[in-house]
């Protein structure tokens, strides 16, 4: 679940350097995770750092549950060219470690895991993506965000760490409709921008599964939610001030 909260977190911060931190909280469990996010530039060099961890009763049933993710790459000709991208997730018990290697001149993907107990390597795996791109799922979303789409349309993209829905994520505009009615939901003004980030392969056991974000005027994520998650419910994320 902190891998979802994370891409709603990068779903639109925009391409300048920051630092950002958000709340997630579920009106059945109250404060589910804590996230903190940076992103910094130096010469054609990127580097984003995505850090998760759990809080209250979620805290407890998971362990402790902690994750990060760190992408590397070169900006190319202002569009962000992924090399490496790394998931790292720890809890009292459970080590978890995948890397995504990004080749642009083979143009394929290797993806390696590594998985321990106590201490203990449990497994080891190695393979080629059956699909390519320079995205991974933090680029992807500083590449294309805000979109160049009209109200009602959609594109699609492809994404290291995306394989679990095929590889691909759906972004889509709302109608002007749509849009006025998820601003009500979100408590946000007409000023902020609304778009759906869609997983059209299943996602917690369900295709079609919609994260709806808020946008503020710099196209950074002010609020969102995420809807019919398992056992938790539906989800907010909120942005907090420094």
């Amino acid at each position: 679940m902190l891998r979802v909260l994370l891409l709603i977190v990068v779903l639109g911060v925009g391409m300048q350097a920051g630092e950002w931190n958000y709340r997630i909280r579920s009106p059945l469990l109250g404060t589910l995770g804590i996230l903190h996010f940076t992103k910094t530039e130096k010469g054609r060099h990127y580097r984003i750092v995505g850090e998760a961890r759990s809080a209250g009763l979620v805290k407890v049933l998971w362990g402790n549950r902690q994750e990060r993710y760190l992408s590397e790459g070169k900006i190319v000709k202002g569009k962000l060219h992924s090399r490496t991208f790394l998931i790292e997730r720890k809890s009292r018990k459970k080590e978890e470690q995948v890397r995504y290697s990004i080749d642009s001149v083979k143009h394929r993907i290797v993806k390696s895991r590594i998985r321990r107990k106590k201490g203990r390597t449990e497994e080891k795996s190695r393979k080629v993506l059956t699909y390519f791109s320079t995205d991974d799922l933090a680029t992807l979303y500083f590449n294309l965000f805000p979109p160049r789409l009209a109200a009602g349309k959609e594109l699609e993209a492809w994404a290291a760490g995306a394989e679990k829905i095929g590889g691909r994520v759906t972004v889509r505009i709302p109608t002007v409709k749509e849009a006025q009615e998820e601003r009500k939901k979100l408590g946000v003004g007409p000023e902020s921008g609304i778009v759906y980030l869609i997983a059209k392969k299943k996602l917690f056991g369900k295709a079609g599964r919609k994260i709806v974000a808020a946008l503020d005027r710099d196209g950074i994520v002010q609020k969102a939610y995420l809807i019919a998650v398992p056992v938790v419910g539906k989800i907010y994320l909120e942005r907090q001030p420094r």
